[in-house]
């Protein structure tokens, strides 16, 4: 059986009957950095940043552009909330861009 790598629990593919290759991403069982959830066009968006709900929203921006047919690209976001705190509100700002 040389030439084909066979995994030791014997999974096999239903189509080919060739080995099973599990690819690691690394994001398995990470929580997202960022989901925003719209429920129609007239709703605030629900934001989840590393976690945590982000509550006085104000402003959010979100784009990504690709660089390749592959995926890659840059990431681009900015969150403007007031967080929840007694007295004057403090406008925070969370910005994070990945570049090309």
């Amino acid at each position: 059986m040389r030439g084909k790598a066979y995994r030791r629990d014997g999974a096999c593919c239903n189509e080919c009957n060739g080995p099973i290759i599990e690819r690691k991403t690394g994001v398995a069982n990470k929580e997202p950095l960022l989901t925003i959830t719209v429920q129609d066009l007239d709703s605030i968006p629900v934001i989840t940043y590393k976690g945590e709900d982000i509550q006085g929203r104000a402003s959010l921006s979100y784009e990504w552009v690709t660089r390749d047919n592959k995926g890659e690209g840059k990431h681009d976001m900015s969150i403007k909330h007031y967080p929840n705190t007694t007295g004057t509100p403090v406008l925070k700002t969370i910005a994070l861009s990945r570049l090309m």
